[in-house]
């Protein structure tokens, strides 16, 4: 959700995260959506590559790639998006999980 805010710099606009949350006995589906300016194929492409930094100096590019590995861990699934609203990730747990 950070890297969502920080990719907001164009000030014409209001910035707009969504974040939405959905169920049901299978599995949890959680979206986030930004309306930042949208990413090129190659950017999108390396998204959750280690040491990765795409839009601040102070970054260290692991961010995404922690998340990534993290949400791998735990059993789940993650999509990145790019549409001409912004970017989107799609991030699916399975209710039950084998992993701790």
């Amino acid at each position: 959700m950070l890297n969502a805010f920080e990719a907001l710099v164009d000030k014409t606009q209001e910035p707009i995260v969504k974040i939405r949350v959905v169920g049901d006995m299978e599995d949890i589906l959680i979206t986030i959506q930004d309306n930042g300016p949208s990413l090129s194929p190659e950017v999108k492409a390396k998204f959750f590559d280690p040491f990765v930094v795409t839009n601040k100096s102070n970054g260290s590019g692991l961010g995404l790639y922690l998340v990534w590995e993290s949400i791998i861990e735990a059993g789940g699934k993650i999509h990145s998006g790019v549409t001409p609203n912004g970017t989107l990730f799609s991030i699916r747990f399975p209710v039950n999980s084998q992993n701790p």
